[in-house]
């Protein structure tokens, strides 16, 4: 059995995550992280319509994001945690030439170093 993601208002709530610090930042992102028991990931979204315009792009980002920290409790079958992912600053639309971009640098802040534990 693998661990299980759940929404983040059924664990710790979103309160906490945004008091505390980021554990990683991009250009455009923000993800917090709090340490919870072994065996659950809660995972939380804050992708404002204003700052994200496409709904195929929150979805899209909704999609990689779940899928990464997948990824991430494959590798450590102990991990267990909180994880809040929040849109801080406009992101034009991912057009297709830029898509491979975004999901790298998605990439890049879900599997740096303080985020992954």
């Amino acid at each position: 059995m693998g661990l299980l993601l759940l929404p983040l208002s059924k664990g710790p709530g979103f309160k906490g995550l945004l008091a505390s610090r980021p554990v990683s930042k991009s250009a455009w992102a923000h993800l917090h992280f709090k340490e919870t028991g072994p065996g659950l990931i809660f995972v939380g979204f804050i992708i404002p319509r204003r700052l994200v315009k496409r709904a195929v792009d929150r979805n899209l980002i909704r999609r990689w994001l779940n899928e990464m920290l997948r990824q991430v409790s494959g590798q450590n079958k102990n991990a267990g945690g909180a994880y809040l992912f929040r849109v801080t600053r406009k992101l034009p639309g991912i057009a297709f030439e830029t898509k491979r971009q975004t999901y790298l640098e998605l990439r890049a802040l879900v599997f740096s170093e303080r985020a992954v534990q």
